[in-house]
């Protein structure tokens, strides 16, 4: 190539039907919003709102002294899934406090569930 002259780059056809998607798939990457996670144990924070909770059907107790503990939403990457309730063992002397996402200015804080000493 002679100094200081630019030729146009021809590309062949097979090759530009990978390249134009290529590029558009890239920028659309570019501009795509992300959500953001923080976990801070054990405190998760996700910038965009949990979808609405599901309606659980309990299945039989296997006892008892069982807790349903209710199912909720869980942020993995990108993508919500929802983890199913389950039944617990009851704790002598606590209470079941459910889980529960909550709005905290522009941001979404789960608080997980956990057991409570009963005050007598």
């Amino acid at each position: 190539m002679e100094k200081g002259v630019l030729r146009a780059m021809r590309i062949p056809p097979a090759l530009s039907r990978w390249i134009v998607p290529g590029v558009l798939a890239a920028s659309f990457l570019a501009v795509a919003p992300a959500c953001r996670v923080i976990v801070r144990s054990p405190v998760v924070e996700v910038d965009v709102e949990p979808p609405p909770v599901k309606v659980e059907v309990k299945p039989s107790a296997p006892g008892p002294n069982y807790v349903w503990v209710s199912g909720h939403w869980e942020r993995r990457g990108h993508d919500w899934v929802w983890r199913s309730g389950h039944w617990e063992r009851q704790r002598a002397g606590q209470r079941w406090v459910p889980g529960h996402w909550e709005k905290r200015g522009h941001r979404w804080v789960w608080e997980p569930g956990h057991w409570q000493r009963v005050r007598r």
